[in-house]
């Protein structure tokens, strides 16, 4: 039986595209594949030419939220320099201050809540949502315990505090320094080390500062007359002892994310 015309075959891509047979694709590949290799330059290959190279998933993208320690550390330090200027001040003065530390408060407790939201939909471990939590609450308890020694100050009507305290506060306002160097480097919790060391060398001072002032305190109390002065003096000290006991708690927080995160 006689065979019939033999018609030319269709020519392929790979023949049409102008590459040598060494750089043809192999058989056997996928069509992205074939279309994709066989382009002279990469940035052709756009979504609209060929549909099928868009990606079936997004990749994960979320909002960071070292930025709002960042903002809540910045509150500590201003309520730290607020705390000071309300206890060296007298009168309206000390009123004054009293009111922007209760604004510092209130915003301490609104970035407080906003880094617990954003914890709660960002895509990490329990254990660092855990610790990083933790670290924000402890900024804020700084903030209320600040808040309610200018508070207890104001209503105990004290006209002038022992310089001893004063010295103390200078403390207290290079230890909220500290934790805004810290929260810049708390998205790399390894470069944390030396906070804790740091802050227990600072809080180690300052009680080393409030049992002097104590023991001064009671030394100047000779008539019965001067110890409700001497009363109201103390219990500014008791109150500054729990901001520092506040700042400790933050210095340990941190230190745990720093281990969690080994």
């Amino acid at each position: 039986m006689r065979a019939g015309p033999r018609w030319p075959r269709a020519p392929t891509f790979a023949a049409t595209s102008g590459l040598r047979a060494d750089r043809r694709p192999r058989s056997g590949a996928s069509p992205l594949f074939v279309r994709c290799s066989t382009l002279s330059a990469p940035d052709f290959v756009t979504f609209e030419r060929y549909p099928e190279a868009m990606p079936l998933f997004s990749p994960p993208r979320e909002k960071s939220v070292y930025h709002i320690f960042t903002d809540l550390a910045q509150c500590v330090q201003v309520s730290a320099e607020t705390l000071a200027e309300s206890l060296a001040l007298e009168g309206e003065g000390r009123s004054s201050a009293f009111d922007r530390l209760q604004t510092h408060m209130i915003d301490a407790a609104e970035l407080n809540h906003r880094i617990a939201n954003r914890l709660a939909t960002s895509l990490i471990t329990p254990f660092q949502a855990d610790a990083l939590h933790g670290v924000a609450a402890a900024m804020k308890l700084c903030v209320n315990e600040m808040e309610r020694t200018a508070d207890l100050t104001l209503r105990l009507k004290i006209d002038k505090l022992p310089k001893r305290l004063l010295e103390i506060l200078s403390i207290i306002e290079r230890a909220s320094e500290l934790v805004v160097q810290c929260a810049w480097k708390l998205e790399n919790p390894k470069q944390l080390s030396g906070f804790d060391e740091d802050m227990r060398r600072l809080t180690t001072h300052a009680s080393e500062h409030s049992r002097t002032a104590i023991a001064e305190l009671w030394d100047d109390c000779s008539t019965p007359s001067s110890f409700p002065s001497a009363a109201r003096s103390r219990e500014v000290i008791g109150a500054l002892e729990r901001v520092l006991l506040a700042f400790q708690d933050l210095s340990r927080c941190v230190d745990l994310l720093r281990v969690k995160d080994v």
